[in-house]
């Protein structure tokens, strides 16, 4: 089966990333990558210091007519205007989180990427991974009864950039919580705790869900020197835990709520602990977008907007 041609625009941090996987994937054949900081330079000092694939200007990639799909990991404020431009050269995009900073945009994107029946899939990079979509089916076949709780931390020593810690990491944990109890269904409420040049870069997100019996809270800070991600799901009849920095990245705890008279501890009646390597979520996003390609999965163009939705309520 031939190779996908696809075009990666933005050669930063987590471009950079893509770009790795991309060199080596399966499913893609990388023809160019889109790098802002080669505008200054000449055509051969790119082709000799960068090699042939990179390119100073978006323009020689959206007029190629044979690259259909492009890869957008550039600054947030610029999502919008790319994948747009992108859309509208008849081009399927996979874009870094989040899809756009406010609704209007988001449903913009989903209007035009619809109008050309075209893919439209945004990277929220921990719903793609093995241990948290192994979590999912487990639920549903019961395994702790009905979610009464969830509590989901994302703590790092982050880089302050314009933007404040509900888009750098709430989206995340957001997304992974709608993979549980749909967004849609809930509340949500906002409680800053730190600030840096007027910007939340700490909070606490409370949840409840308007549907089920269910609530929880995020706990996401960009002020911690050890990183922490955990997610721990509650149920009627055991507990499910999510460290993907953890030797057992999942773990169920199956128990009765009773303690048996006499005894000092409640008796776990099923222990289960999955393995799974968390360090290529990004290499299993870019599978799945090719996958969506092929129309074997659905893009998550809802799931962005319903994401865009909350983000943007708490500034309002």
């Amino acid at each position: 089966m031939d190779k996908k041609k696809v075009a990666l625009l933005g050669y930063g941090y987590w471009g950079q990333k893509i770009f790795n996987y991309l060199q080596s994937s399966k499913e893609f054949d990388l023809r160019y990558v889109f790098f802002r900081g080669l505008g200054n330079f000449s055509s051969e000092f790119i082709k000799q210091e960068y090699g042939n694939k990179f390119v100073p200007k978006i323009d020689l990639i959206l007029d190629d007519e044979s690259v259909p799909n492009v890869i957008i990991a550039t600054p947030i404020n610029t999502h919008y205007n790319l994948a747009k431009k992108a859309l509208n050269k008849y081009k399927n995009v996979l874009v870094e989180k989040p899809l756009a900073t406010d609704s209007i945009h988001c449903n913009d994107l989903i209007n035009v990427a619809h109008e050309r029946k075209l893919i439209l899939e945004t990277e929220y990079t921990y719903t793609y991974s093995e241990a948290l979509l192994y979590a999912q089916k487990i639920i549903r076949q019961g395994a702790i009864g009905d979610i009464k709780s969830i509590v989901l931390t994302k703590k790092q020593l982050g880089r302050f950039l314009p933007y404040d810690v509900y888009t750098l990491l709430g989206t995340h944990f957001i997304s992974i919580l709608d993979m549980f109890v749909p967004i849609d269904e809930c509340e949500f409420y906002p409680r800053p705790l730190m600030t840096n040049n007027g910007l939340t870069t700490a909070a606490v997100i409370s949840f409840k869900s308007k549907e089920r019996d269910c609530q929880g809270y995020i706990d996401v800070s960009l002020h911690c020197p050890e990183r922490e991600t955990k997610v721990i799901i509650y149920g009627d009849n055991g507990t499910i835990v999510y460290n993907p920095d953890a030797t057992e990245t999942l773990n169920l705890a199956c128990y009765a709520r009773l303690q048996p008279k006499g005894e000092n501890k409640v008796k776990i009646s099923n222990e289960e602990a999955y393995l799974s390597d968390e360090n290529h979520n990004l290499k299993l996003a870019i599978e799945n977008f090719s996958k969506v390609i092929e129309k074997k999965k659905l893009d998550n163009r809802k799931r962005a907007l319903r994401i865009t939705d909350v983000i943007s309520s708490f500034s309002k």
